[in-house]
């Protein structure tokens, strides 16, 4: 049945291995990794639960699992559909959950039951695009678009299980690399693997707010901070100070969503930092950077640059929480040529 898709689009600026110092890949390409990746997770007799490809404790202590739910391969275009389920928090073998509607400090806690063998967590999907370069989210009933998530699961191949990968597994759960090759003939490398994105930006309206950059008045962030990063705490302690709070331990919250505002005319330098920061971190409804003008009261936002598309596509699910990847690929693929076109700015 139809239903509403908000696609995000990223270019894809590396996926490869690379020498430090230099910006082409000396192994490794987009089509080749997606191929290979398909190989890796569907191979048989491998668990859904094995195709997680990075170790929690690589990641920090806020990162969750990843895991490969689904893929799919056009072979007539190269095209290539992604699903991935992310892990959500649990605790002994339980998802917690609070009542809503109670009061703040009194709401009940429950703890629901995950079934035995199951990994509780939401599904993201991707539709990557070797030919032009490019890979979207694609988000349904979810707020995340998983985007991040799918970066560092992309470096986690790359890194270990990948053909190029030469590895000595010292037991099961540690593995020593020892560089990279092309094939098993060729010789080992000392190379860095490396997936990189960022959003797609519509160059007129990027271009529009350098060209204005003396008439801006006023600079807007809105920010995600993470409280478990000591840079990011003393920011937010800072803030409440000047309120005339004075906090001591966190009290609980890992992430705190703010806003903050002050007069500044950044110089051409920093118009272009501050430009290229935003859509190397990407943009979302809490993570931004707005322009006051001069004469003007509007905000002109970051994120009204970013390539996307809202399209309804009559897709079918498995369940309420899955969509079909088959009946996905196959809306998407009939639409192909007009999203090339919003890609290719036309």
């Amino acid at each position: 049945m139809p239903e509403e898709a908000k696609l995000n689009f990223y270019s894809i600026n590396r996926c490869g291995y690379y020498r430090h110092g230099t910006q082409e890949a000396i192994l490794g390409n987009l089509p080749g990794v997606l191929t290979q990746l398909r190989t890796w997770a569907t191979r048989p007799g491998f668990p859904l639960e094995s195709t997680c490809t990075f170790s929690l404790n690589e990641n920090g202590g806020d990162s969750l699992r990843v895991f490969c739910f689904d893929i799919l391969a056009n072979n007539a275009n190269g095209d290539c559909f992604l699903t991935t389920w992310n892990e959500t928090p649990s605790s002994k073998g339980k998802v917690p959950s609070v009542t809503g509607n109670q009061p703040v400090g009194a709401a009940e806690v429950h703890l629901n039951e995950i079934e035995e063998g199951t990994i509780p967590g939401y599904a993201t999907y991707f539709w990557l695009i070797p030919e032009l370069n490019v890979f979207s989210t694609i988000r349904f009933q979810h707020l995340l678009n998983g985007q991040q998530n799918l970066v560092r699961y992309l470096n986690g191949f790359l890194e270990k299980h990948s053909d190029h990968a030469v590895i000595n597994q010292v037991d099961g759960d540690t593995a020593e690399i020892i560089g990279y090759r092309e094939d098993i003939l060729s010789e080992v490398q000392e190379l860095y693997p490396s997936f990189r994105a960022k959003l797609l930006r519509k160059s007129g309206e990027v271009d529009l707010i350098r060209q204005k950059r003396a008439n801006i008045r006023k600079l807007i962030r809105k920010s995600t901070l993470d409280l478990q990063i000591e840079e990011e705490q003393s920011l937010m302690r800072s803030l409440l100070q000047k309120l005339g709070i004075i906090q001591g331990e966190n009290n609980g919250n890992q992430k705190l969503n703010v806003k903050y505002s002050f007069p500044y005319t950044p110089s051409a330098d920093e118009i272009n930092s501050i430009i290229e920061n935003a859509f190397e971190e990407g943009m979302s409804w809490t993570n931004d950077v707005g322009f006051q003008f001069v004469g003007k009261s509007e905000i002109i936002w970051l994120s009204n640059s970013i390539v996307k598309r809202d399209i309804n596509l009559n897709i079918e699910r498995d369940n309420d929480e899955i969509v079909n990847l088959t009946s996905l690929a196959t809306q998407l693929t009939a639409q192909r040529n007009v999203i090339a076109n919003i890609v290719n700015g036309n």
